[in-house]
């Protein structure tokens, strides 16, 4: 066979090809440049005497398309390689961009305008989105977008995306969140507090909650350790080392546990309410009295209803009946709510048509028979009238202040109640023309506006210091820490 040699014109390799591929494009096997392979060749291989030795390299059709392939990998490998190399530092950089107080990030608009950053993989992670804002936040506020759950700031700036189905504030440090059915206890920085889940909860009181496993209740301490079986068909949750329970949910199936899970006091009580102030309100027979710890009735079940000891003194109600009012068309009441002490005595004397218990030394009292326009005012432990009873409907003090309803306003849909806040010298203190306005929490309430309205968070002026963009808002706190 015919050869011919030549030299790479890029590196100079020699090289040599069969005469058969005269001006053919190859690639050097040595700097993988591409060339013609020209046609001038020399003694053919086959000539007779001993063939010359050449350092130079002989190049075939095989050969060459195999140099061909290998490059070819080679060249995919090192493409690879750089996209991942690329994907890694790019990855890197956004992740400090993010964590960096006050960087930017990209966001997309909710319902109403909210903006919340976009999640990679937000249906796995319940990690803040500012990791360094959230560990020394006190997360004041759950809010909702499009029926999901998250948690912003006083400014409205989220920490948390909306990922929960559900929420439960937080009590004792610990809050519950639902993702996908289940509900998980999570810290303040809204990591699980441990892994168990459960088909649903209470919120954490003298250490212990409710958690439900499949239809019966039982309860966990703050590691998840089962303290309690579930057992029972409803719980409520641990005061003064008790908690009420029932087997089965039927009348007369009502007593009390202790924290080791053993019946205190046997259940034998229609309805009762939890222990305060080392009393509780139960029902025996349709009648309300109270028990001490020993489960021993210390204050006779005389009363149609009866509330829990607050400030030292619950609101009960002595029977009476309904009676309609003059038109027939709505019902007036007849009986009077009044105030005991833990003897027993009337310290108040029953003379209002419904009462709150108290709060902050306040009570919300209504002061007309008319179920209809009511007139609610509040009064002191002593019973005297501080605040007029000007008001639809009034609530309980929290943090010096009092959600009160004032009059309805006309609006194309219908009639709305409108609300606002007095202090407790009964000035208006937050304007009384919010359609909804929830308690207050360091300062703020969330409020909406109209019915049907966005809510935002509004001081204690009146003024929204959050723009409306949420469904709805709750505060993380249950109020009693």
């Amino acid at each position: 066979m015919r050869v011919i040699a030549f030299n790479c014109p890029h590196c100079d390799q020699p090289l040599e090809a069969p005469s058969d591929m005269a001006e053919l494009s190859i690639s050097c096997p040595v700097c993988s440049q591409q060339l013609v392979i020209p046609v001038h060749w020399c003694a053919s291989s086959s000539r007779p005497g001993k063939p010359e030795v050449s350092s130079s390299k002989t190049i075939t059709p095989d050969s060459a398309k195999k140099a061909n392939l290998i490059r070819n990998i080679v060249r995919c490998i090192v493409f690879i390689l750089s996209l991942a190399v690329v994907a890694y530092v790019f990855s890197h950089l956004l992740s400090a961009k993010r964590s960096a107080p006050g960087g930017e990030t990209s966001v997309k608009t909710g319902a109403g305008g909210a903006q919340y950053e976009q999640e990679q993989d937000k249906a796995d992670k319940l990690l803040p989105v500012a990791s360094s804002d959230a560990a020394n936040a006190s997360y004041p506020f759950f809010v909702s977008v499009d029926d999901k759950w998250g948690v912003v700031n006083r400014s409205g700036q989220y920490l948390v995306n909306p990922v929960f189905d559900a929420v439960l504030p937080y009590s004792e440090n610990i809050a519950a969140v639902q993702r996908n059915g289940t509900w998980l206890f999570v810290d303040r920085k809204m990591q699980p507090v441990f892994t168990n889940t459960y088909d649903a909860v209470d919120f954490f009181s003298e250490g212990l909650a409710a958690v439900c496993c499949g239809e019966r209740w039982g309860f966990i301490d703050n590691k998840g350790i089962k303290v309690i079986p579930c057992v029972y068909h409803a719980v409520n949750h641990f005061r003064n080392g008790m908690a009420s329970a029932t087997i089965d949910g039927k009348s007369g199936s009502w007593g009390f546990i202790d924290r080791s899970g053993k019946i205190a006091i046997p259940m034998r009580f229609d309805a009762v309410l939890s222990f305060s102030s080392g009393l509780a309100a139960v029902d025996i027979a349709g009648r309300w009295g109270f028990i001490d710890k020993t489960g021993r009735l210390v204050i006779s079940n005389v009363f149609a209803h009866a509330k829990s000891f607050k400030n030292g003194l619950a609101a009960v109600i002595l029977p009476g009946p309904l009676v309609k009012d003059s038109i027939g068309e709505y019902f007036k009441h007849t009986a009077r709510w009044g105030f005991i002490d833990a003897s027993g005595r009337f310290v108040i004397e029953p003379q209002f048509y419904d009462a709150h218990s108290f709060s902050e030394g306040l009570a919300a009292v209504n002061m007309s028979s008319d179920l209809v326009d009511q007139k609610w005012g509040y009064i002191d432990t002593s019973g005297r009238l501080v605040i007029n009873p000007i008001y639809r409907s009034a609530g309980e003090f929290l943090n010096g202040l009092g959600i009160v309803e004032g009059e309805e306003r006309h609006v194309t849909s219908g009639v709305v109640s409108t609300y606002g806040c007095v202090n407790k010298t009964g000035r208006v203190v937050v304007p009384i023309e919010f359609a909804h306005l929830g308690i207050n929490f360091q300062g703020l309430f969330p409020a909406q506006r109209d019915y049907g309205a966005l809510f935002g968070l509004i001081d204690g002026h009146g003024r929204f210091v959050v723009t409306p963009q949420f469904s709805e808002i709750k505060v993380t706190t249950d109020g009693d820490e």
